[in-house]
């Protein structure tokens, strides 16, 4: 078991080919460029990879990103993408995450399920009380368009006061920031954005593609809109609003209109409970038996309040492969 490091980068490439796919973005190297060059926090030697001879057998990734903890900023590794070819189990997923739990103050798991969940238990990791939903959202229109591939997913449209588009200017993505940022400080456990951090989870030119989605100053909504199993998704990464009446306005628009572009399902998870009462209210059904979240603190056993949304995991890294 090694840090990952350049001299690994075509092993892990080709192994993760075998486990999720040749056309999967974790095979995608600008998908390792992005996570661990380009990131203001990170470093290849966050990821990990098991190695057997010259061959890449395991690995998993972490997204270093800032967050607010009991009134400190600090540094949150988010793990992802533990993954093993399953002859060479025997434990080690679970050595894996042992050696990325070593000096990290905190690691966010934002999506286990089944004996992955059952592990983490084991460990004691306290968990995070999340919920997830999705909407089915057919447009005869859409489905045409991403038939024959003619989706403007990510042109720019107003309607009234309402924007969404790919590339935002300086003054939107200020608004933006500090209304995430705002949103959440009644939680003791929250990502932390400031422009660096934003600009490179959201619009990276190597980064998964997203579409901002804007009501003037009063709200806001984050969307990526990648291809899974060959069906668009448009997953909402994040979202904060002042009044929730304008919130609903503006995901209304949005989802429609991402419906229009070829998009079919809508996909979300939050651990904000007033954001979770908004979507539930639209219409968008929980998903049962969801994945679960987790968050190791160094010397904490329990969770206190946490505004956990999307943006703090690899939720929609599937629209990395839209920059081509």
């Amino acid at each position: 078991m090694e840090a990952f490091a350049e001299p690994w980068l075509r092993p892990y490439l080709d192994f993760a080919a075998r486990a999720f796919g040749a056309h999967a973005y974790q095979a995608d190297e600008r998908y390792t460029r992005w996570l661990y060059d380009e990131n203001p926090h990170g470093a290849a030697s966050d990821g990990a990879v098991v190695i057997d001879g010259e061959h890449v057998i395991g690995c998993l990734n972490k997204i270093r990103l800032l967050w607010h903890l009991d009134g400190q900023r600090q540094l949150v590794a988010t793990a992802h993408n533990l993954y093993v070819q399953p002859e060479s189990r025997s434990g080690l997923g679970a050595m894996l995450v042992l050696h990325a739990m070593r000096g990290e103050a905190a690691i966010f798991i934002p999506g286990a399920a089944d004996t992955v969940a059952a592990m983490y238990e084991k460990l004691r990791w306290p968990s995070i009380e999340t919920q997830w939903f999705r909407l089915l959202s057919p447009s005869v229109t859409g489905v045409l368009h991403a038939i024959t591939g003619r989706a403007a997913m990510y042109d720019s449209l107003a309607r009234g006061a309402m924007r969404i588009t790919a590339a935002p200017t300086e003054e939107p993505i200020d608004a933006c920031i500090e209304a995430f940022n705002r949103v959440a400080t009644g939680a003791v456990m929250r990502p932390y954005w400031t422009r660096e951090t934003f600009l490179w989870r959201f619009f990276h030119r190597l980064g998964p593609r997203h579409v901002l989605a804007s009501l003037d100053r009063r709200a806001f909504a984050l969307f990526s809109c990648g291809v899974r199993k060959g069906i668009r998704i448009a997953r909402l990464i994040d979202a904060a609003y002042d009044d929730p009446q304008d919130f609903v306005s503006l995901l209304q628009w949005a989802a429609k209109l991402l419906a229009r572009r070829g998009a079919l399902l809508a996909w979300s998870y939050s651990s904000r409970a007033e954001l979770n009462d908004v979507i539930a209210k639209l219409g968008w059904r929980p998903i049962e038996n969801a994945p679960r979240s987790f968050l190791y603190r160094r010397r904490v056993s329990s969770t206190t309040p946490a505004a956990v949304n999307a943006s703090a995991g690899d939720f929609g890294f599937e629209s990395i492969l839209d920059h081509r």
